[in-house]
């Protein structure tokens, strides 16, 4: 199970999710530039487990990959669901900012440019297989 919360993104891994982690959230905390993850159940916490060169906006649970968007870096970064390890980088190319990232259940992630007003697809082996222009400052 995967959710997303405004601001802040939230991702909870439940029993009934394929990988049957015990409930993990992994917060994006845009200010400091790094992820935390919290178990609610047992009102733990564990900062700074991932840090980002620069503004986490929006991430996605696609498979057994967390897609993460970094607006100011212009990429999107790819980590192991299990363990949080870094698997790949996608660059959406200088001025982009990308923002909005989702999954289709075929391994494909959908990203969306602020900057450039476009959204972008990369495919399960990390590459660009679409661009388009959509209306101005998409979410």
């Amino acid at each position: 199970m995967f959710r997303f919360f405004a601001a802040f993104v939230l991702c909870i891994w439940g029993s009934t999710s394929a990988f049957a982690l015990p409930e993990t959230a992994v917060v994006l905390n845009g200010i400091d530039n790094t992820a935390s993850t919290a178990r609610l159940d047992l009102n733990t916490s564990q900062l700074g487990v991932l840090n980002f060169p620069s503004f986490p906006a929006l991430g996605t649970l696609e498979g057994n990959y967390v897609y993460i968007s970094l607006s100011g870096a212009n990429e999107v970064r790819v980590y192991d669901a299990m363990n949080l390890a870094p698997v790949a980088t996608l660059p959406t190319g200088a001025g982009t900012n990308p923002y909005a990232v989702v999954g289709d259940g075929s391994r494909n992630v959908f990203v969306t440019l602020s900057e450039t007003n476009e959204l972008v697809r990369f495919d399960a082996s990390g590459a660009e297989t679409g661009r388009v222009s959509v209306g101005q400052w998409p979410q």
